[in-house]
């Protein structure tokens, strides 16, 4: 069913045009709506999530219609030829398969399997956010051969990952003695990245209370007494 603008006392039946897929506003004339909608869906919230154009207030917008379909249309006719300059604000590893998903008409528009199989989705740096994720599962070993190898991905992840996910997990395993010696380097690369408040409200504690008492191995008391400099200059002021 095409969109219908005349429910305004339930707005919540009827879809955001900003996000919406052409067979969803404008009918059958484009494909029948499902699973290929919300793909199309998905790849317009993507752009907002991922475009590096934050000029504006309200950051990167990938279309704006408010409740018009005329509007929607006119855009719709223009959108195959805007979409190369589009996707220059996204990763370069992403911009093909997202110009697939949205093509206007569903027959031709690439699937979510193909969307999810782009390199953005199977870096390295997202694999280790997803192995992050499932920590818990991971035997010792595991974890320490992943740990030994985290630092330096840990320059390619996004500041809100970072204070998010990355570092309550690796706060959390310092409470186990065998895994602290691979902590370590890892908090000190990770920590002036993130806020100072964090630091001093998660990190700071939990070296505190799980690594400082440590005697061995030999090497944590020793590599905490040299990052110690590095570790005061974090403490908010």
């Amino acid at each position: 069913t095409a969109w219908d603008g005349g429910r305004p006392d339930e707005p919540w039946l009827m879809p955001d045009l900003d996000y919406a897929a052409p067979e969803v506003v404008l009918g059958s004339e484009y494909g029948t709506g499902g699973p290929a909608s919300d793909v199309f869906a998905l790849a317009a919230l993507a752009y907002e999530v991922l475009a590096t154009d934050r000029s504006t207030s309200g950051g990167a917008r990938f279309a704006q219609h408010g409740a018009s379909t005329l509007t929607y249309g006119q855009w719709l006719r223009n959108l195959p030829g805007s979409l190369p300059s589009l996707a220059q604000a996204l990763p370069a590893e992403i911009r093909s398969v997202w110009t697939q998903i949205l093509a206007p008409q569903v027959a031709a528009r690439a699937s979510l399997v193909a969307f999810v199989a782009s390199p953005a989705f199977t870096s390295t740096a997202v694999k280790a956010v997803r192995y992050v994720d499932h920590i818990l599962e991971k035997s010792n070993s595991s974890k320490a051969s992943f740990f030994k190898g985290l630092a330096g991905m840990i320059n390619t992840l996004p500041i809100r990952i970072l204070e998010l996910r990355v570092c309550p997990v690796l706060v959390r395993e310092l409470r186990e003695p065998l895994m602290v010696p691979f902590l370590l380097p890892n908090l000190a690369v990770l920590a002036p990245k993130i806020s100072k408040t964090l630091v001093y409200a998660t990190v700071l504690p939990g070296l505190s209370k799980h690594a400082l008492p440590l005697a061995t191995p030999p090497a944590v008391p020793l590599v905490l007494l040299q990052q110690l400099s590095m570790w005061l200059d974090l403490v908010p002021d």
